[in-house]
């Protein structure tokens, strides 16, 4: 959550807060619709970038939403529906952070589907296990390489919110000192 604070000097500050109510809060809500949507997109860019099979998938970019929870008396945003994510990209965190997925959910081919007792190691060295009925499912060696895709629409709505807070604030101070 961000909380802008203001401090005045020299004006009361419920006066001052309604003027920018008045004047800046259609404005600033529109703003903020608009740059949820602008970091939606820097956080899918970012994932499709660092694709390793970019022919694959798409769960992750797809689910990646800005959502409207309230839109009563402001608006409240927020940007990747957690359930949704869990259903729909369940390794969205692993994709951010780095580390494994579980081999029971990381891939792998139903029995009879190999010649013998178990399939041929990967071919970037990974072992498969046989789970039970289910098949045979890759067992990582390798830790997936986190991404930083949320931190970085972190960053990028920050620095944004910053840089358009200084100039709504400096452009209201402009106006009534004048």
């Amino acid at each position: 959550m961000f909380r802008v604070e203001i401090k005045t000097s020299g004006k009361d500050p419920i006066s001052f807060i309604q003027d920018i109510k008045s004047i800046f809060y259609p404005e600033i809500q529109a703003k903020l619709l608009s740059l949820s949507y602008d970091t939606v997109d820097v956080m899918r860019e970012i994932v499709v970038q660092n694709k390793k099979r970019p022919s694959l998938g798409g769960n992750l970019e797809e689910t990646l939403n800005v959502d409207i929870l309230n839109s009563i008396g402001g608006v409240e945003i927020g940007i990747g529906n957690i359930s949704d994510l869990k259903a729909k990209a369940p390794y969205f965190e692993v994709i951010n952070d780095g580390g494994y997925i579980p081999y029971s959910t990381a891939g792998g081919a139903p029995l009879g589907s190999f010649y013998g007792d178990r399939p041929e190691v990967g071919g970037s060295g990974q072992n498969w296990e046989r789970s039970g009925e289910k098949g045979f499912f890759m067992k990582p060696k390798k830790a997936i390489e986190g991404i930083g895709y949320i931190d970085s629409g972190v960053k990028y709505l920050t620095k944004s919110l910053e840089t358009i807070t200084k100039k709504w604030i400096n452009e209201e101070l402009s106006r009534m000192g004048k």
